[in-house]
């Protein structure tokens, strides 16, 4: 993704769930999410090398709780279950927190 995205930008890692043609499931873990419209890469770990590669560049098109699609704009590889996604957030949000023992949250 390199110098082309704003200096105060989060990166935000994930891992594919799922392959929908070009549109993909990706779960992350940690506080932050994306939003709609943040920059992502799909990226391979190259064997015998602490390196990856770039198989595709997309656009998260949904957030939610659990899961992010990104539609792939561009490949030159195959997608697939398991590969890590790399999201470009300049305006990532804060996950809401889970409830305690599973109840849920009051509303209010």
């Amino acid at each position: 993704m390199g110098g082309h995205l704003p200096s105060s930008a989060v990166e935000i890692d994930g891992k594919v769930e799922a392959v929908d043609g070009k549109t993909l499931r990706v779960s992350v873990s940690g506080d932050l999410l994306p939003v709609a419209g943040d920059a992502a890469e799909i990226v391979l770990r190259i064997p015998g090398l602490d390196q990856t590669g770039t198989i595709a560049t997309g656009e998260v098109t949904l957030v939610l709780d659990e899961s992010i699609n990104v539609t792939v704009g561009q490949t030159t590889g195959k997608l697939a279950v398991g590969q890590l996604a790399k999201i470009e957030s300049a305006n990532p949000v804060q996950r809401k927190p889970a409830p305690p023992n599973g109840e849920p949250l009051p509303i209010k």
